[in-house]
């Protein structure tokens, strides 16, 4: 039986996860973006800042049915242990799952 996902914010069609243990990809809706960053990851806030926020790329996943995942990541180890996550190398990381 697995536990739903238990997620720390929901805001504007995205999820907000702070750690890998709670993260549940097969309680979510497909296809599924994850945003996988750390607090102390000056390039996270960056793409956070600019890409993440540019309309265009709002909507183009939002026309695309993509559920957004925010997935905080501060131990590379524990998100890299997560099934599809293995070959993640450093962040920020984006992952697409169909």
């Amino acid at each position: 039986e697995s536990k739903p996902i238990q997620a720390d914010a929901y805001d504007q069609g995205h999820i907000s996860i702070q750690s890998p243990e709670k993260f549940r990809l097969e309680e979510l809706k497909r296809p599924v973006l994850v945003d996988c960053w750390a607090t102390w990851c000056k390039n996270c806030s960056a793409m956070d800042r600019t890409t993440l926020s540019d309309i265009k790329v709002k909507d183009t996943l939002k026309g695309k049915g993509f559920t957004l995942v925010k997935l905080q990541c501060e131990d590379i180890a524990a998100l890299k242990r997560l099934p599809g996550f293995g070959d993640v190398v450093g962040l920020p990381a984006f992952l697409i799952f169909e």
